[in-house]
């Protein structure tokens, strides 16, 4: 899936009490859409989690220290919007 993608890291985001980062993984392959994928980690890199593989997440923020909210696509939906 990532075969000669072209990758990048975008939004890194803090959660308010500075214990996290939220991050999108951005990857794409010659002139398809965009792909996304969005972590979280501990601020020295460490506990690194995949939250979401769908393939489209945007427009987020912490809404606490362990709730993000997104706009994104869930796996239910498939590629509709």
């Amino acid at each position: 899936r990532f075969k000669d993608c072209h990758h990048g890291v975008e939004h890194l985001v803090f959660n308010p009490g500075g214990t996290r980062f939220v991050f999108l993984h951005r990857c794409r392959a010659g002139e398809k859409p965009w792909q996304t994928r969005v972590y979280t980690a501990k601020p020295d890199g460490a506990d690194l989690k995949l939250h979401l593989d769908t393939g489209m997440a945007s427009h987020f923020d912490w809404r606490d220290d362990h709730t993000l909210l997104f706009w994104a696509k869930t796996p239910k939906q498939g590629n509709k919007f």
